[in-house]
């Protein structure tokens, strides 16, 4: 993505930390309150890892993680020299642990599974790059642009429907890389030439192309995941949707409200941070009645997290008002469900 509308690799990984950080934020609401409904407890404290003493004796292991960042984000190397020192430090630091000091054998084995790791990406991305040339070739990738704007009658909103849909259709059994590659093609031009800014057009995009990992009927990582537990795939698929609903809405705000990927200046970007977060909270707790499952307040705070989504004061004072109101009428409509934290 920075290659591809020429900005710093840095202002893509800010601008992205916003929005990473209230999606993981809203999949932990959303399971504590399932955890809440179902009298799930934590473990008790002398049941868990004594976190300090694992930092202090093995957080050195974070360090090729960091220097990789720093390299990125800070001194501006290329990614791949990054990368390359990343990994001469990941090997440096194996020798400090007796348990998986790399000798030749391990380090032989090591480059023969990430050969064998990085045929699948270098498949996925170069049948992209034939797909990407073929749609350049014949002025198709254009057309699809020109055909989303045609359809969308130049309404902005069902353009970002339209393209959502584009985007996890296309983004089904892809990786990241392949995903961005096809969309940024297909997809991005369309919203730019409604005049939306490129990053947050890009960014778009490639949210939902990434989301279609946990969207039937080709959700590669909820079906992963069903393996693991032992649960059935397309119940899983679904359950996964409906657990990251609420991060649906995000990349809307990625085009109404650019200052969630850190666009503008920082009172912009607190408080939309904050209204965000809101919204989230908002719209998951309808799904799922909390703290109440009547109907009436659930649709009143469902109302709000839209509202919120809507850039202005006015809109973001409606949105509060209505969240506090659904809020206070959940409480005064108690249905037998807990109300304390399961955390």
């Amino acid at each position: 993505m920075a290659e591809t509308i020429g900005v710093n690799y840095r202002v893509i990984a800010l601008s992205a930390a916003i929005p990473a950080l209230l999606y993981f934020f809203q999949v932990f609401f959303v399971v504590d309150m399932l955890a809440v409904k179902d009298g799930l407890k934590g473990l008790s404290a002398d049941t868990l890892p004594d976190g300090e003493k694992i930092l202090r004796t093995e957080g050195f292991l974070l360090l090729p993680i960091i220097l990789l960042i720093v390299l990125l984000c800070i001194i501006q190397w290329s990614s791949s020299t990054s990368a390359l020192w990343a990994i001469g430090c990941a090997l440096v630091v194996s020798w400090f642990t007796p348990d998986h000091k790399m000798k030749i054998k391990e380090i032989c084995h090591a480059f023969a599974e990430a050969a064998g790791e990085i045929c699948s990406v270098a498949l996925a991305c170069s049948t992209a790059g034939i797909a990407i040339g073929m749609l350049s070739l014949t002025g198709l990738g254009l057309k699809m642009s020109s055909l989303l704007v045609a359809l969308s009658g130049d309404n902005l909103l069902v353009l970002m429907v339209l393209t959502m849909v584009a985007g996890i259709i296309l983004g089904m059994g892809l990786p990241t890389s392949g995903v961005y590659i096809i969309l940024s093609v297909l997809a991005a031009p369309a919203l730019v030439k409604l005049h939306v800014a490129p990053l947050s057009a890009h960014m778009f995009v490639f949210y939902f192309g990434v989301i279609a990992a946990i969207t039937p009927p080709v959700a590669l990582a909820s079906y992963a995941g069903a393996g693991i537990a032992g649960a059935d795939t397309n119940k899983t698929g679904w359950r996964a949707v409906k657990i990251g609903l609420a991060g649906f809405l995000l990349p809307y705000m990625f085009i109404f409200r650019p200052s969630i990927l850190a666009q503008g200046t920082t009172l912009e970007i607190i408080q939309t941070a904050a209204i965000a977060t809101l919204a989230i909270a908002a719209l998951s707790a309808a799904m799922y009645g909390m703290p109440s499952s009547r109907k009436l307040p659930r649709i009143i705070m469902g109302i709000s997290a839209f509202v919120l989504l809507s850039p202005g004061m006015v809109s973001d004072l409606a949105g509060l008002g209505l969240l506090g109101a659904g809020y206070l009428l959940a409480r005064k409509m108690p249905d037998g469900i807990l109300k304390k934290s399961a955390v």
